[in-house]
């Protein structure tokens, strides 16, 4: 085992002095160890299953499209098509064999469509324990990484768990409870971030899917807007209020389409795609005036 710091040995090592199977299967122990990138990785898996904000009883699993805990074996969880080619899709974990787990299909999402993944590859980062290897687990634990996340079972999002890693409010900060967040805000079961009542639109999906996720640019290249880092703009329409993180881009991927539009900025541009472009929202279609 390379050194990992004492966090890490402390996470990592009494967990694997717990008898382990050596296929990777769950011991009496609750522990599961596995070979992952040449090394190996044990983690505690759940007792019961962690379902939005819910915890599912004896009998159940949680079904991970609706947020609902729902009996073994029912009909009442269908997966859709995911758009991962090389796995299964899932809605719930009896949906994968048992070296796989139901990985969503949107890292930055506790509750959505999911495919099969081995446990052994999902993800990877190579410092666990550090700040920027940890995950915040959808059941409110923190991981030492996205490997003993996967080795769990449980899905995850970046960053640990309660904590706010820049200055953006309470959505910035990861969480799988309500007791994890700033007071006064409360934590999305689909997101695993906290937000503000005023923001409810931090938790509601648009027709589209999508979840907002910004007010500023600034909230997408800090992290806080459902990602890290990148040359993002918070793309939205007019030039207040919520928004959805995406890449900036180029102009070079934009395209000749003359529609044009005003920037927020006040300046005009061939079309939307050219705008975002140069970081800046759409006012209005048309010249600004």
């Amino acid at each position: 085992m390379r050194a990992r710091g004492l966090f890490a040995i402390l996470l990592w090592f009494p967990a694997c002095l717990l008898p382990v199977t050596e296929d990777g299967g769950v011991t009496d122990g609750g522990v599961r160890c596995v070979d992952y990138s040449g090394e190996q990785v044990c983690a505690v898996v759940p007792k019961e299953a962690s379902c939005g904000l819910a915890t599912c009883g004896v009998g159940q699993e949680c079904c991970q499209t609706s947020g609902e805990c729902v009996a073994l074996g029912s009909s009442g969880c269908s997966s859709g098509a995911t758009q991962w080619p090389n796995g299964r899709a899932c809605a719930r974990q009896s949906d994968c064999g048992a070296d796989e787990f139901c990985m969503s299909d949107d890292s930055s999402r506790c509750l959505a469509q999911g495919h099969c993944q081995s446990i052994n590859n999902c993800g990877y980062c190579g410092a666990p324990g550090t700040a920027r290897c940890q995950v915040c687990g959808c059941n409110g634990t923190t991981y030492s990484s996205i490997q003993e996340a996967c080795v769990a079972g449980v899905r995850a999002v970046v960053g640990p768990c309660g904590v706010a890693a820049h200055d953006a409010g309470a959505a910035d900060v990861r969480c799988g409870n309500a007791g994890q967040c700033p007071a006064g805000s409360q934590c999305c079961a689909i997101t695993g971030r906290c937000f503000a009542p005023s923001e409810s639109w931090r938790c509601e999906e648009q027709p589209d899917g999508s979840i907002l996720d910004c007010v500023s640019t600034g909230e997408c290249n800090s992290g806080a807007g459902g990602g890290a880092g990148g040359d993002r703009v918070c793309d939205g329409n007019a030039c207040g209020g919520p928004g959805l993180c995406r890449p900036r881009g180029s102009t070079s991927s934009c395209g000749g389409d003359v529609n044009p539009v005003c920037g927020c900025d006040g300046q005009n541009y061939v079309n939307a795609c050219w705008a975002r472009a140069a970081g800046t929202r759409v006012a209005h279609g048309g010249n600004c005036p």
